[in-house]
């Protein structure tokens, strides 16, 4: 609808400077006229120069036209080529929540196996995060952290978390890969974040994070992607 009143617009202004055009050149040459023709010419000399002169100005005017249209078109094809390349290369993360409450890294427990009472209790998440895409991310930060240099394609990595009130930070201070802080904590009551973030770049450089969310399906937990957004544009995606 935009484009066709644009069109409409420009029709009428067209008609309107070619009516004029035409109105002025008849009052210049109307019987005597205010313009003198010169010295060994008549009207008709200056006639068949103008018509010459306007099909001058119509030919340049066409190309024009025709240049710029070419030029914009060029420039879409150009910004399409370059949002499909873009989707292309983006990674493709699937969250899993793999374990909740679970050993954390490689400290050795002692306790009583017949002695249910005194087994140890933690409070933390393990993530599994896999990228499902056709090519890898790189320098991955996950919870505010860097955590990975890449993920390849159908490449997976975990990381264990815990929220900064939890004993397992002060317990095992090297075996938790990131702390959380309270702000992040589920307001349903779940020890897991509510959403967060993974910022990543991709392979052409360019800077980009995806936030997922926690959702529940029939008390399944489950993270979705929420949004993604572009925080640096590399020049590699400028294709002009």
């Amino acid at each position: 609808m935009k484009n066709k009143k644009e069109i409409i617009k420009y029709a009428i202004i067209f008609l309107i400077m070619a009516v004029g055009i035409y109105v002025i050149v008849y009052l210049c040459f109307l019987g005597d006229g205010f313009l003198s023709a010169g010295k060994d010419m008549e009207k008709s000399d200056w006639l068949g120069f103008l018509g010459a002169y306007l099909t001058f100005i119509g030919t340049v005017t066409v190309s024009t036209i025709a240049i710029l249209q070419s030029s914009f078109y060029n420039k879409m094809e150009n910004k399409r080529r370059e949002n499909e390349r873009f989707e292309l290369i983006q990674p493709i993360f699937s969250i899993d929540i793999a374990e909740r409450n679970s050993h954390v890294g490689n400290y050795a427990v002692s306790f009583n196996p017949s002695d249910p009472s005194i087994f140890p209790k933690y409070d933390n998440f393990t993530l599994q995060i896999k990228n499902l895409g056709a090519y890898p991310a790189l320098h991955i930060c996950i919870f505010e952290k860097y955590m990975f240099p890449v993920m390849e394609s159908n490449g997976s990595k975990r990381i264990q978390a815990a929220f900064s009130d939890s004993n397992d930070i002060k317990r095992y201070p090297k075996g938790i890969d990131a702390i959380i802080p309270l702000d992040d904590l589920d307001k349903s009551g779940e020890r897991l974040p509510a959403e967060f973030n993974i910022a990543y770049d991709d392979v052409d450089g360019n800077s980009v994070f995806q936030t997922f969310k926690l959702m529940d399906f029939e008390g399944k937990k489950y993270y979705s992607l929420k949004r993604r957004e572009v925080t640096f544009i590399s020049e590699k995606r400028n294709l002009t």
